[in-house]
């Protein structure tokens, strides 16, 4: 009876097998090399690619967080402006905020749906008192860093995965050509 592990020992080929080739042992080799370069270059690739681009988000959260603030904001006037050529119309909101020295500001943005005049929203705006998006926040730089770890990872994983098919495609071609003449030896020389 053929055990899980036996045939796991097989499709690997680890153990001894009498019809396995020297070629056969030379691909698991090459295949087993490569998989370890990968194993070792992947994580050293991933963290290399991935830790300068965190520091740099984590200081993109931390300068906008300082230079960006919330406001509260009322619409003025809801405008609606055709876009040329087209049949859509874009809606648009006029925000207007008091700055901290008293004065008033205003600014326009896409409006949201059912935005009505009068109504109050909460916008951030930065240093100048213009309108901006919401500062940058920690999951956004931690998932940008998860993606390029792993962008850089796969990358790294290219060159080995490359030169497997190389060997394999070569390994193949040896055992084809061993099967040939085998085939012609075995034709030449009937076994009786």
């Amino acid at each position: 009876m053929i055990t899980v592990s036996g045939r796991l020992r097989r499709r690997l080929g680890i153990g001894r097998n009498p019809l396995r080739r020297p070629v056969d042992r030379v691909q698991r080799a090459v295949g087993a090399a490569l998989l370890l370069a990968f194993l070792i270059a992947a994580p050293v690739v991933a963290v290399r690619l991935a830790a300068p681009g965190y520091g740099d988000g984590v200081r993109a959260e931390h300068a906008e967080a300082v230079a960006r603030h919330r406001v509260d904001a009322r619409v003025e006037r809801i405008d609606e402006r055709p876009k040329a050529g087209t049949s859509f119309v874009f809606t648009y909101a006029v925000l207007a905020w008091a700055r901290p020295d008293g004065t008033v500001h205003r600014d326009t943005t896409q409006a949201w749906a059912g935005a009505k005049r009068g109504e109050r929203r909460s916008v951030w705006v930065d240093e100048a008192g213009r309108l901006a998006p919401a500062p940058r926040d920690h999951a956004r730089t931690a998932g940008v860093a998860v993606l390029t770890g792993a962008a850089g990872a796969l990358a790294a994983g290219l060159a080995p995965l490359a030169a497997y098919l190389v060997v394999r495609r070569r390994c193949d071609r040896r055992r084809r050509d061993l099967w040939d003449a085998g085939l012609a030896r075995l034709a030449r020389d009937p076994i009786t």
